[in-house]
């Protein structure tokens, strides 16, 4: 059984566009899909388009790591799910931190409903702080609401801000601390949690931030009326 992605979660991951630039050392997601988008959803445009000028590998067992991803987005298209798994596990094995590798991973046992071990290895992605923390944060988080580990849920959206921080990537950490927000505020009955992170998220706005200040404003105002009883 997969978890759907509540509307306010969604509303988060499709509004954050990472930078290419942000990891010049890993295919960078344009942007946080939800996993109504699909086993392959995830994946760049880039690493789909590379695949395509890829000399093709006879030899089924040929251990490059190149054909290795491509092999295992393929599968990851065709809904091949298991078969994915053994192409991005063969790199695992030489690369354990591959953050790709470990992302395919994740969604394809998410896909297959073995949420243990996805989340196991979306730890991994976040632990290596590369191009694809983002999107496994969000998927993390989805799979905290549905298990009511809202304490949890809140720090992935800190994890997430922390992220925005260090890469520079500013309005990750505004969508970051509205997540972190949101579980304090609808979850854990933590109203200065809720107004702390809801003022850290405004503080990061920039005049330009038309679509941010949307999301903070529309928090705002869930915020007001949950606490007015008129949710």
């Amino acid at each position: 059984m997969r978890y759907p992605f509540p509307k306010f979660l969604l509303a988060c991951a499709v509004a954050i566009v990472i930078p290419a630039a942000v990891f010049a050392q890993a295919p960078v997601a344009a942007s946080v899909p939800g996993p109504e988008a699909g086993p392959a959803g995830w994946l760049p445009a880039e690493a789909r388009r590379s695949c395509a000028g890829l000399v093709p590998c006879a030899d089924v067992q040929c251990a490059d790591v190149e054909h290795l991803r491509c092999r295992a987005r393929a599968a990851l298209e065709r809904n091949s799910l298991d078969w994915a798994i053994i192409q991005y596990r063969k790199i695992l094995k030489k690369y354990p931190d591959d953050g790709e590798a470990n992302m395919g991973t994740a969604y394809a046992y998410y896909f297959l409903g073995d949420m243990k071990r996805c989340r196991r290895f979306l730890d991994n992605v976040v632990r290596g702080a590369g191009g694809f923390t983002p999107t496994a944060i969000m998927l993390r988080a989805n799979l905290e609401f549905h298990q009511g580990c809202y304490s949890a849920m809140r720090d992935s959206g800190l994890a997430l801000a922390e992220w925005g921080r260090i890469s520079g990537y500013r309005l990750a950490s505004v969508d970051g601390y509205l997540l972190a927000s949101r579980a304090c505020d609808n979850y854990l009955d933590d109203c200065e949690g809720t107004y702390r992170y809801l003022d850290k998220a405004k503080a990061l706005l920039r005049p330009e931030d038309k679509e941010a200040a949307a999301r903070v404003a529309g928090q705002e105002r869930d915020v007001r009326h949950w606490r007015e009883g008129r949710w």
